[in-house]
């Protein structure tokens, strides 16, 4: 399944912190693919998060080889010790900017609150051609925690145009700086690419061309994207 010598790197974010990329991470890529193209109806949204677009969940046994290449190669770098939990899934981002509901137009950060000891690492695996449907963006905020709270709260209740005005950007995929957020880094796309990343940093998908976006999955926006529960180095 997975190529055995990957080529690792990393990418510096901010405050010391970086993300691990995985370049030609999967033997096969194209198996991937026809099977997104085989499953395709079975694409759907989930009403659990805020992913712009219809989603596939991955069997145990994608799941479980995903947690191993995370254990051997990923998880030490990130300050990780052991894994508790690994759910994958594949997706594509179809919506366009003007349908965007406003939790969708900020970075966001993956699950909520954690106990201490415990982390949440994410990986973003592209299985498109086209490189300019994007990579990822990641952010650090520019306001305190009790100002994005708010912000967010009051962008519940708010339609568009004056979550626009609150934000100070028309509809679209976060992928610059604004008050809230300064964008720090961005890894570009390229096919057969992973990105591992702590998922309580601030991120999202750098969207720069929506408008190639699509709902095929030998046209579009397709990617894997894994979730792993970690225990963390202590200290």
């Amino acid at each position: 399944m997975f190529n055995p010598t990957p080529a690792i790197s990393r990418v510096a974010l901010s405050d010391g912190r970086f993300c691990v990329v995985v370049d030609n991470i999967l033997r096969d890529p194209s198996q991937w693919i026809a099977h997104a193209v085989a499953r395709r109806a079975d694409f759907s949204p989930e009403d659990s998060n805020y992913y712009p677009g219809p989603e596939l969940r991955l069997d145990q046994g994608a799941q479980l080889a995903f947690a191993a290449f995370f254990s051997q190669y990923i998880r030490g770098q990130l300050g990780g010790r052991r894994t508790r939990s690994t759910m994958c899934r594949m997706s594509l981002v179809t919506r366009k900017p003007e349908n965007l509901v406003p939790f969708q137009r900020i970075p966001h950060v993956d699950g909520g609150a954690l106990p201490p000891g415990e982390g949440n690492f994410a990986m973003v695996l592209y299985l498109f051609k086209d490189e300019r449907m994007g990579g990822t963006g990641f952010f650090r905020p520019r306001v305190g925690t009790e100002a994005i709270s708010e912000m967010m709260a009051r962008g519940r209740l708010m339609d568009s145009h004056a979550f626009s005005a609150l934000i100070d950007s028309a509809p679209a995929y976060p992928t610059r700086s604004n008050q809230y957020f300064e964008k720090v880094a961005a890894v570009p796309a390229a096919f057969n690419r992973a990105v591992f990343y702590d998922g309580t940093l601030y991120h999202s998908g750098d969207i720069l061309h929506p408008e190639l976006l699509s709902a095929d999955p030998e046209q579009g926006r397709l990617t894997v994207n894994a979730f792993f529960g970690v225990r963390l180095n202590a200290g």
